[in-house]
């Protein structure tokens, strides 16, 4: 009984340690398509895997990874420009925003001058009359 728990042990780790290794693969694979153009990833797949398969059978895999690989671009490129976008309309809104802010606080000067000038006016009339 023993052994065989020692044996499902080391399987298990095995396991992990091959399905590490596919993830990282995986994700090295990904950010080395997202910097080449289509025609270099067709080029590096059919140098890959011309030999193992048929061109068909190539082709769709180049044909997905490609897909796959402009989605993400293409993704990637609608977020910026939704973005940009969504920064020039907050930048107008906190113009207007503080032109009125500032129309505001002018016309509060003016009125408290305005007030000033009014009871000045009022105080120097009683002191004349």
């Amino acid at each position: 009984m023993r052994r065989l728990f020692s044996f499902k042990t080391l399987f298990l780790i095995a396991l992990a340690a091959g399905v590490g290794a596919v993830v990282a693969l995986v994700v090295t694979q990904k950010k080395k398509f997202a910097g080449m153009s289509e025609d270099e990833i067709r080029g590096y797949l059919n140098q890959k895997l011309g030999s193992r398969m048929s061109e068909d059978q190539v082709k769709q895999i180049q044909d997905a990874v490609v897909s796959a690989v402009k989605g993400v671009s293409d993704a990637r490129d609608d977020a910026y420009e939704a973005v940009s976008e969504a920064s020039e309309e907050i930048a107008d809104v906190l113009n207007e925003v503080v032109e009125e802010a500032v129309e505001e606080a002018e016309a509060e000067v003016e009125a408290e001058e305005l007030e000033e000038a009014i009871e000045e006016s009022a105080e120097e009339a009683v002191d004349e009359s």
